[in-house]
């Protein structure tokens, strides 16, 4: 069973087949976004959760915000749609993960998943068969913390120690080689130049998703 929220988030995802069809129900997309995560937000405060509801609040604030402004995007940005199923596929990861854990007053029936759309994991076409390389235990705790971060932004070595969990925190200097390995495997880059911040590129993303479950 999924909350209103999970259903729809899976609803947007099981788009991505068609781009014209997928582009046309994400412009339909943000009143029920909104009032979707209304109504989650209150279950989870009222659960005493609100830690968690404000994270699902932030991810899908993250994907309301990327549709909104994707037409505009899409004219400098030829990946901007890959960007927004990826703020989806984040969003749907929690909240799926948060249904499981406190069911919804108002869950649903999971519905049949068309083919090439997001399955009840909740990663979405293809990351299903992502192919994880061997990570030592520091990089998947710097992976995981980046994947936190906005994909557009650029984060510092000091920014992923402040966001990583006490029990997981690393040294700066751990920190830094560990980013520097995840750039050369390709799921991270800095692409303001060596002095520059970090953040995961799209291999990235999924193999965070795919460690992190």
């Amino acid at each position: 069973m999924r909350s209103p929220l999970g259903e729809l988030l899976h609803e947007l995802l099981d788009t991505t087949a068609d781009v014209e069809a997928r582009r046309a129900v994400w412009a339909d997309a943000d009143r029920r976004l909104m009032e979707s995560t209304a109504d989650r937000v209150v279950e989870l405060e009222v659960a005493g959760l609100g830690s968690l509801s404000a994270r699902i609040e932030a991810r899908v604030a993250r994907v309301r915000e990327a549709i909104r402004t994707e037409p505009y995007r899409l004219q400098s940005d030829p990946d901007a749609d890959e960007l927004t199923l990826d703020l989806l596929r984040d969003a749907s990861v929690l909240v799926d993960a948060t249904d499981r854990r406190v069911p919804s007053q108002s869950a649903v029936p999971v519905s049949e998943t068309p083919s090439g759309g997001a399955g009840n994991d909740g990663f979405g076409d293809g990351d299903a068969d992502v192919e994880v390389p061997s990570l030592t235990e520091n990089e998947v705790a710097v992976i995981t913390t980046l994947a936190r971060f906005d994909p557009m932004r650029l984060a510092s070595v000091a920014m992923i120690e402040s966001e990583m969990d006490t029990g997981s925190r690393r040294s700066p200097r751990k920190i830094g080689e560990a980013v520097n390995r995840l750039i050369e495997l390709e799921l991270a880059e800095r692409p303001r130049g060596d002095r520059s911040g970090a953040r995961l590129t799209t291999a990235g993303r999924r193999v965070a998703r795919k460690v992190a479950d």
